[in-house]
């Protein structure tokens, strides 16, 4: 993928609005895992 398709993408996004909504995700994601593995433990 170029770089300008990415940008065009992503034109219509502030940028911090977009890495703010991967960490939400990130860390909803991580601590889903968690509290898996402490049920299956």
């Amino acid at each position: 993928m170029e770089l300008s398709d990415r940008i065009l993408l992503v034109d219509d996004v502030p940028e911090n609005l977009l890495l703010t909504e991967v960490n939400s995700t990130l860390t909803l994601f991580k601590n889903t895992c968690r509290q898996s593995l402490c049920m299956v433990n």
